[in-house]
């Protein structure tokens, strides 16, 4: 009897993490900036689940940026910073109108890449 309660018990929690729904959507955007791809992934819905990923299609590598505050800013700015810090580089995006929630998504989002103290203009589109 207490092997048909474990298993039982096993199967129930097994199927209660099979059914679950995510809350939110994921949108994808990319964009260019000096021979370097860009992808934003936009969770609408989640915006802490929000991700940009910038590669270099000759070397094939990439880095990874996530939001630095999970939430949306009044201003609707949202700061990336780097996944692995690079303490020679300054690096970090800001992407403009950025919410937690759209009815209808952009288009196209604008924002700056910074680097060194330079800063880089991109525009992502919609795929």
């Amino acid at each position: 009897m207490t092997i048909f309660k474990t298993t039982f018990l096993i199967l129930i929690l097994f199927a209660s993490t099979t059914f679950a729904q995510k809350a939110y959507d994921v949108e994808y955007y990319n964009g260019k900036m000096k021979n370097l791809n860009i992808r934003f992934s936009l969770a609408n819905g989640y915006i802490s689940a929000c991700e940009v990923k910038i590669t270099n299609p000759k070397t094939k590598l990439f880095s990874t940026f996530h939001a630095e505050f999970g939430a949306e800013n009044p201003d609707f700015k949202m700061k990336f910073l780097p996944t692995v810090k690079n303490k020679m580089n300054n690096i970090y995006l800001i992407l403009y109108g950025i919410k937690d929630g759209y009815e209808v998504l952009p288009k196209e989002i604008h924002g700056i890449y910074y680097k060194n103290l330079k800063a880089y203009k991109i525009i992502l589109f919609k795929r």
